[in-house]
């Protein structure tokens, strides 16, 4: 039973919905002086969150030696201020090991935090 979607893919040869339980990368960038001009590979916006299944992430990360100057200094940024999200089906099985491993464990100390 899937969610209404609350997000698109910025990616532009992608552009499909993004639901909440799919695995996505979440970036931000600051346009600035940045000229952008002709086709691009992602629909930059300048101070809000951008979203991409993960997938396209991926395929724009390995497509970077392709891209114009001025998108590439983009996608750095962006990168630095990824976020990845797990889809439900990854965030369950991790959760089911988890909890086989404390199972398993005599004793367990558990830090927790963000990256939890």
């Amino acid at each position: 039973n899937k969610t209404a979607p609350n997000k698109v893919c910025c990616l532009t040869s992608c552009g499909l919905d993004i639901f909440p339980e799919a695995a996505r990368v979440e970036v931000a960038v600051s346009l600035g002086e940045t000229k952008l001009t002709g086709k691009r590979a992602v629909d930059w916006r300048d101070g809000e969150s951008l979203s991409f299944h993960r997938e396209c992430y991926d395929k724009l990360l390995n497509s970077a030696s392709s891209l114009d100057s001025p998108e590439r200094h983009l996608l750095r940024q962006a990168s630095a201020t990824a976020e990845k999200f797990d889809s439900e089906e990854e965030l369950e099985a991790k959760a089911v090991r988890a909890a086989e491993i404390l199972r398993c464990a005599s004793r367990a100390i558990c830090f927790t935090g963000a990256g939890l």
